[in-house]
């Protein structure tokens, strides 16, 4: 019973897990690999489903296991376009559309400069909408420096946007 409960847990949280995994690769192959071996750590060694603190232990887990596959030089493969400029409606203007598309597209590479760690928590913070308490339990991090980062990470995608915006004009 422990091993369908354990999995409908685990399948719930997949794709945010899997999103979270590739975007501190970068490589979908290596976050697939990743998770595999999260789910047979969390099938072996992971909390009851029951347990408040079961879904931060498999963030923790992925986490620590995507940081070790980094530094196993497992990944050094050109980033994947990981953020997908938004497919327009039919129904809307088609320059506000490559705009829009242009902006994310920037974005996108702005992101891509920023350090690992820097990235990984502007993810947190703005992608999963998580507090930085939440984040500092997540990482392991003091709560200070995850706000640090948070902060250093903005400001940095900022200059890299403006910068960005200026260098394209």
């Amino acid at each position: 019973m422990k091993l369908k409960d354990s999995q409908g847990f685990f399948l719930a949280r997949s794709a945010r897990l899997r999103a979270y995994v590739h975007l501190l690769t970068g490589d979908m192959n290596d976050a697939d690999d990743i998770m595999q071996e999260v789910f047979l750590k969390y099938l072996d060694k992971g909390p009851q489903t029951s347990d408040p603190q079961a879904e931060r232990w498999l963030f923790r887990v992925a986490r620590n296991q995507a940081l070790d596959s980094i530094r196993g030089g497992k990944r050094r493969t050109r980033r994947e376009q990981a953020y997908q400029p938004a497919s327009g409606k039919a129904s809307d203007d088609p320059a506000a559309i490559f705009e829009r598309d242009e902006s994310l597209s920037r974005i996108g590479r702005c992101l891509e400069r920023l350090s690992e760690e820097l990235r990984e928590m502007v993810y947190l913070k703005f992608v999963e909408e998580l507090s930085l308490n939440e984040i500092s339990e997540w990482t392991g991090m003091p709560r200070s420096t995850v706000a640090l980062r948070v902060q250093e990470g903005l400001v940095r995608l900022s200059a890299e946007f403006h910068g960005a915006a200026d260098a394209d004009r």
